[in-house]
């Protein structure tokens, strides 16, 4: 047998043409796909705002720093989601470290970054309790 192409593992592809980001996880989410095991990846607070909007998990890809986010996500990241142990701190950690790296390559406004890290603390607790029930 050959060798996997990405593809080969992917049953649907959506881009600009589909509408922004949390659109495509909204189209996901109606067609049945559960919320705790979706995992939104990107390296941009818009990624981040996608996933949060929709209540559904975020991988961050940190600039300057992608093959490292990249071996993480293989090595641990994806077992988490399968495993159900993704959110809370976990996630938590990856989004701070990824919002302080953003600050500190100044891709933002300072006042934006502390603003999001507080509401994903505020997120990541409203979603554990939502996951519970």
């Amino acid at each position: 047998m050959g060798a996997v192409r990405p593809l080969d593992c992917v049953n649907q592809v959506m881009a600009q043409d589909t509408g922004n980001k949390a659109h495509c996880i909204q189209i996901l989410l109606e067609q049945g796909y559960r919320p705790e095991r979706m995992l939104m990846a990107g390296d941009a607070p818009g990624d981040y705002e996608a996933a949060v909007k929709n209540h559904v998990y975020f991988y961050p890809i940190c600039v300057g720093h992608e093959e490292e986010s990249w071996k993480e996500f293989t090595a641990e990241a994806v077992s988490r989601l399968e495993q159900g142990t993704y959110g809370g701190s976990y996630q938590s950690g990856l989004v701070e470290r990824f919002f302080r790296i953003w600050k500190a390559e100044n891709y933002m406004d300072f006042s934006l970054v502390d603003c999001i890290i507080k509401s994903n603390t505020k997120f990541l607790l409203s979603f554990k309790c939502f996951k519970c029930h």
